[in-house]
């Protein structure tokens, strides 16, 4: 029986992504599509993005797994200039405001509202850091693009989970919400 037991919890530590459920009550938060690699494998997620609370010519672009409508994992582009569609290569890992706003990136492994793990951008890696903002149209409030991030590990108590993050091939459609 020990050993049965042993060997659930080794399974059960795993890490899996969960599969995606809609919380019925933010339907209006999430919309649109997005596709990423992470570390070579498929990472599925949300789309969101809001206008900076500071500014409103700048806003913030995440997706957020979900797992029965609790937050599980959140990555996210801040302090993006709205309507520039220049390939964006500089980033920051501080928290920057008004008027210094440079864009930011994290990813984080969440359960509920506690940070378990987080990653920030490797600065170093420039020719694999960038977002290009291919529409953004400011009538329908649509947002549409391509991006590439490595990031590490800031800090964490999670065990199996990488040191470095590779985001490959990501591309997202959604749609500025209020």
């Amino acid at each position: 029986m020990k050993k049965l037991i042993l060997f659930l919890l080794l399974l059960s530590s795993c890490e899996k992504d969960p599969k995606i459920i809609q919380d019925p009550n933010n339907r209006n938060v999430y919309s649109g599509t997005f596709y990423v690699e992470r570390n070579g494998i498929e990472w599925k997620a949300q789309a969101t993005a809001y206008h900076n609370y500071y500014d409103k010519n700048y806003f913030t672009l995440g997706f957020d797994s979900l797992s029965h409508g609790l937050l599980q994992k959140t990555f996210a582009f801040t302090n993006l200039p709205v309507n520039n569609f220049d390939t964006i290569k500089d980033f920051t890992n501080e928290n920057l405001h008004p008027p210094n706003f440079i864009p930011k990136v994290y990813f984080s492994n969440i359960d509920i509202d506690v940070i378990y793990d987080s990653w920030i951008v490797l600065l170093q890696d420039s020719a694999n850091n960038w977002i290009k903002i291919n529409k953004f149209d400011t009538i329908t409030q649509e947002v549409e693009g391509v991006f590439s991030i490595t990031m590490i590990r800031d800090r964490g108590v999670s065990p199996n989970q990488p040191d470095t993050m590779r985001f490959r091939k990501g591309r997202f459609a959604t749609k500025l919400w209020e």
